[in-house]
């Protein structure tokens, strides 16, 4: 009976052991396969690691240049991209052990906004000339600040990844540079718009100035005949009152840059047609006071002052050379 047992024991022993010999062999199989495996993800993740630090440094070129050569760095951000969406399918690829499969999202996360920052620059350099380019830049620092805290994410031993320094002082130099753009597109829009409202101002004004200049000298004949000095006096005034009513719109006007030499035209016309309304007005005066009523003899008629019909003359020259320089601006 002893002895039964004692085999029966044995027999328990020897079946413990190969179970648990079993479970060791198991254990140790699976620690061993585990550690290949996350060494081989680990490897495998270096690798696309280091080809993505690679990239981002490859914008430190750019850095502290006077001149952004806008096709060189679009030609460059492509390429970058290009890179950056292989290593990306490579890291998708990857097999992580479930206690990295967070840190491994946090990765794909960071390239692909990684990716997108090059997106961006591209975004903002093929719109350069766009007044909404401060949002251009708001999402260009959005793509930067996620990527930053996507790789200070990613906590798996052996393995490091963040955005280099060289790509922030890139993204920081670009930031200037766009930042000039904008000054220079609001004040090309600025510009813009005074060149148009000029345009229309003046058109507005050259309008009533076509309506308000007269040449008195050519029927003044028929005027005096018909009106008489004090009739005819009167109208020239109310003609200078209108005149003087333009030269108050114009001082009111904002002159573009560009615009000044057709203003100062325009000015001249103007000053010529208020020298020969003042010289006009003086010869009638001479000619009222020489003859005491306003009965006109034909015979004094022709002792107008030649000056007056001059002073006309310097004016038609002025206003066409001020037409044809208002022309060339519009047209410029």
């Amino acid at each position: 009976m002893e002895k039964s047992k004692d085999k029966n024991f044995n027999i328990l022993g020897i079946i413990l052991s190969i179970i648990i010999i079993g479970i060791a062999v198991f254990f140790a199989s699976y620690y061993f396969f585990m550690y290949k495996s996350l060494k081989i993800y680990r490897d495998n993740l270096n690798i696309e690691i280091k080809r993505i630090n690679k990239v981002n440094v490859s914008v430190e070129k750019f850095i502290k240049l006077n001149e952004f050569n806008t096709e060189e760095i679009i030609n460059n951000m492509q390429k970058n991209i290009s890179s950056l969406q292989s290593n990306l399918h490579n890291i998708r690829n990857l097999n992580p052990t479930e206690k990295y499969t967070n840190d491994h999202k946090n990765l794909i996360n960071g390239v692909e906004n990684n990716i997108l920052i090059y997106k961006q620059v591209i975004s903002t350099l093929k719109n350069k000339e766009s007044l909404n380019l401060n949002s251009f830049l708001h999402t260009l620092e959005k793509y930067k600040s996620d990527t930053i805290n996507y790789y200070s994410s990613v906590s798996i031993k052996k393995i490091k990844i963040n955005l280099p320094e060289e790509t922030i002082n890139f993204l920081t130099d670009f930031k200037k540079h766009i930042q000039k753009l904008i000054k220079n597109n609001i004040d090309n829009e600025i510009s813009k718009k005074q060149t148009t409202n000029f345009i229309d101002y003046i058109n507005d004004i050259v309008i009533k100035f076509n309506n308000l200049k007269t040449d008195y000298i050519g029927n003044i004949k028929s005027k005096l005949i018909s009106k008489g000095y004090t009739s005819l006096l009167n109208d020239i005034a109310e003609n200078e009152s209108s005149l003087n009513a333009l030269n108050a719109n114009l001082s009111i006007l904002t002159i573009p840059k560009d615009g000044t030499p057709t203003y100062e035209a325009f000015i001249k016309t103007l000053e010529s047609y208020h020298s020969y309304i003042e010289n006009l007005k003086y010869n009638l005066n001479i000619e009222q006071l020489t003859y005491s009523s306003d009965i006109i003899k034909k015979d004094s008629i022709n002792k107008l002052y030649e000056s007056s019909r001059e002073d006309f003359e310097n004016v038609e020259k002025d206003y066409r050379k001020f037409l044809d320089l208002f022309d060339e601006y519009k047209n410029s």
